[in-house]
């Protein structure tokens, strides 16, 4: 959740410096076609930033993309209340519900003028918890040292629950951000379970495995030499005769002899699959006889 939080973040730091660089802000009217929507444009292309806005020194808005989803076009923003981070040009603060409902993320370009975007807090929770903890657990996001969240996720149910729980919480390093996960005991039990059971289902899987492998090691066929030698036991090889003609005279003047193995269920090995080996392990001698 924090990760995801931090990259909502250079999402919006992103698409200020791309404004910062189109070169309009030099523009004598402070909020011309132009201006607008290079700020349109970039919100735009980021689908977690819901608006971009120019202030003044106070905070007041000067040009907006979307001035309706944030406040309308009067909005002034409270740059006093900013938590700068890593990079001191860059500065995060919490957005009131009844004005905007967001994150604000703001790039100081001089002091007079400065930049904000606003994250869309509710994307950087969605599906942050897995099905089997929503409905007894919550997500917040908070800026550092401040009570209220900038997202909060609570279950659909929104009752109480009587079971103990536990909180997780990860800080950001870059910015003034911490994430914080509490979740219900019993609840996280019982999903920790979860992957003990396809364990077992794995181990059982395997198992089965090495059992038929097992089998398969047992039932095998015998070795080849000793099969040659359990069939000359049993004289299952035969002559079969091939004539050799004379064409001038139509009368068979000679034979060859070829040798093969006929099983006992009446199957025949064909002589590529046994002759060979009987000649190099010496067995092509009684095979012969």
């Amino acid at each position: 959740m924090l990760r995801r939080a931090e990259l909502g973040v250079d999402f919006a730091f992103m698409a200020l410096g791309a404004v910062a660089e189109s070169g309009t802000l030099s523009t004598a009217n402070a909020c011309s076609p132009v201006i607008r929507r290079a700020l349109q444009r970039n919100v735009f292309r980021r689908a977690t930033i819901k608006d971009i806005r120019i202030l003044n020194e106070s905070g007041k808005t000067l040009c907006a993309a979307f001035p309706e989803a944030t406040g309308g076009s009067g909005y002034r923003a409270m740059l006093g209340t900013a938590i700068p981070a890593l990079n001191s040009s860059v500065r995060l603060m919490r957005l009131p519900a009844d004005q905007a409902s967001g994150l604000g993320v703001i790039w100081d370009l001089d002091d007079r003028t400065h930049l904000m975007a606003v994250v869309n807090t509710s994307a950087l929770l969605f599906d942050i918890l897995p099905p089997a903890l929503r409905d007894s657990s919550g997500a917040r996001i908070f800026l550092r040292n401040q009570r209220q969240p900038v997202a909060a996720f609570t279950p659909v149910a929104g009752a109480p629950s009587d079971h103990a729980s536990k909180t997780f919480t990860a800080g950001s390093e870059r910015f003034p951000l911490t994430a914080s996960i509490k979740v219900d005991q019993i609840a996280l039990a019982r999903w920790n379970q979860e992957p003990h059971n396809l364990l077992l289902i794995l181990a059982g899987l395997l198992g089965l495995a090495f059992g038929i492998l097992g089998v398969k090691v047992l039932f095998r066929e015998p070795h080849p030499i000793a099969a040659i030698d359990k069939a000359l036991a049993a004289r299952e090889y035969h002559p079969y005769f091939q004539p050799i003609f004379d064409l001038a005279t139509q009368e068979i003047v000679a034979c060859e002899v070829l040798a093969r193995w006929v099983k006992s269920d009446g199957n025949v090995v064909p002589p590529y699959r046994f002759i060979p080996l009987a000649e190099q392990s010496g067995r092509i001698v009684p095979m012969t006889w």
